[in-house]
């Protein structure tokens, strides 16, 4: 089976929360690993893609690569493995990514010389922009997808509730909802 669902967005976003509920679905099956970031390589190969996904037999099988958001060529893999695909992205306010993205890398590299302030320099600036630009990664998802395959969740709203943002993920995707549990997946900085 063809991959039809794919999560994007920034990272820090609640990704890994969603697609562990995603998962936990008895009609999707998402990808072990979570990000096989396949699609943002220049030598990818559809075939060998797709082969990822050949025991999977649900409605929906699917992958979580945040990164294929910001990324044209990624978006544009994904239209060539599925034009029909559900695309959903998770967006979250832009400071408040760049400040968990800053404790994120500080945490994994064990020391990150830049402090919160310098995250916010001019310095930075370009960094800044490239990872909160949603407007364009939304309009390419949306131009290449159409309205009624593309699904926007807000971090904040998710981060609230949990159980009525993934109900409307259901519901957009026409699956039954399901009672989620409750727990903590890749605890984020506020």
């Amino acid at each position: 089976m063809k991959p039809n669902l794919f999560l994007a967005g920034n990272p820090k976003s609640g990704t890994t929360a969603i697609y562990e509920y995603l998962d936990s679905h008895s009609s999707i099956t998402m990808s072990d690993p979570k990000e096989l970031h396949v699609l943002d390589q220049d030598t990818w190969d559809a075939t060998e893609y797709v082969k990822e996904f050949r025991s999977y037999e649900n409605e929906y099988v699917g992958e979580a690569s945040p990164t294929y958001f910001h990324d044209a060529q990624a978006m544009n893999r994904v239209k060539a493995v599925n034009e029909d695909a559900k695309i959903l992205v998770s967006l979250r306010n832009p400071a408040s990514f760049l400040v968990s993205w800053h404790e994120h890398q500080r945490r994994r590299q064990g020391n990150n010389p830049l402090s919160v302030d310098d995250v916010f320099s001019d310095e930075h600036a370009s960094f800044n922009e490239d990872w909160v630009a949603y407007t364009e990664g939304v309009q390419r998802a949306l131009d290449l997808f159409g309205a009624s395959n593309v699904h926007v969740i807000i971090y904040e709203r998710f981060k609230n509730d949990n159980q009525g943002v993934m109900d409307e993920v259901f519901s957009f995707l026409g699956v039954e909802p399901i009672a989620l549990e409750t727990a903590t997946y890749n605890q984020s900085v506020s």
